[in-house]
Order: structure tokens, then C-alpha cells, then sequence
């Protein structure tokens, strides 16, 4: 079972991956709505969580400044749980490259688009936990 937080922007969209995920029976999420680190940081603790997937928007609490300060919180006090940021990429340029950096700087584990379907996402997903199960 993969314990995963999912924490997005959009409740509408939190829910959609949260059903997805759980509709293969490989995963156990807590969705979460809240953006205060404190608060994913208790998620991710509450769950042992494997992997944590943020959305990044303009959305205050979930900006791409925002989201980065999670990352490197949860690098030092959970090293195990992978990080997945989700972007839309028709948003920002500018947020999506940030997105990017995040990544080549090892504050993402990896990072998808939005504009990918649920089922890119859900395999997307198994194989960062498989890979990291290795």
C-alpha cells in the first residue's frame, strides 16, 4: 500500500486524484486542503506517508515559494517521503520553470503537468514508489 498526502489548490481536483488513486486499490491517501506546512507535515507524519504530491498555482499557500519552504521542510524531517509537485503548465511560464528548478535542485523528486490524464498520474506515481522501494 502506497501512503500518499495529496495536497492541491482545488478541492474539485484534490478529490478527482484522491478517487483515482484509491480506485486501484495500491494506494491510501489523505487528502488534504489545508496549505500551512505545519499542517502537511502532520499529514505526512499521520500517514507515514511515501509520497507527498502538491499542487503549485497562484493560489496563495500554494505558490511556488510556498510549496519549495514544504520541500525543504519535509527533506529534513521526512527524507523518506518522495515529493511530487503538479503544475499546470498553460498557467506560468515562470512557475513552471520554478517547478523545474525545484526539481533539478532535488527539492522535487519529480514533477508532472496537469494537462496529463489521471492515469499518467496513478502510474506515474507507483513507479516513484517502486523506484524508490529498490
Amino acid at each position: 500500500m502506497i501512503n500518499t498526502v495529496v495536497n492541491m489548490p482545488s478541492a474539485f481536483y484534490g478529490d478527482s486524484i484522491t478517487a483515482a488513486l484509491e480506485q486501484t486499490g495500491n494506494f491510501r491517501v489523505r487528502n488534504l486542503s489545508q496549505s500551512a506546512p505545519m499542517a502537511v507535515e502532520a499529514a505526512i507524519r499521520e500517514t507515514d506517508a511515501d509520497i507527498l504530491l502538491m499542487g503549485v498555482s497562484v493560489v496563495s499557500g500554494f505558490t511556488l515559494a510556498a510549496r519549495e519552504k514544504i520541500s525543504r521542510r519535509t527533506r529534513i524531517a521526512f527524507p523518506r517521503c518522495k515529493i511530487v509537485l503538479l503544475v499546470d503548465e498553460r498557467v506560468s511560464e515562470a512557475q513552471t520553470a520554478g517547478v523545474k528548478a525545484l526539481a533539478q535542485v532535488r527539492l522535487a523528486d519529480d514533477f508532472l503537468y496537469a494537462s496529463g490524464s489521471m492515469d499518467y498520474l496513478v502510474a506515474k506515481l507507483e513507479t516513484i514508489y517502486d523506484y524508490m522501494s529498490q
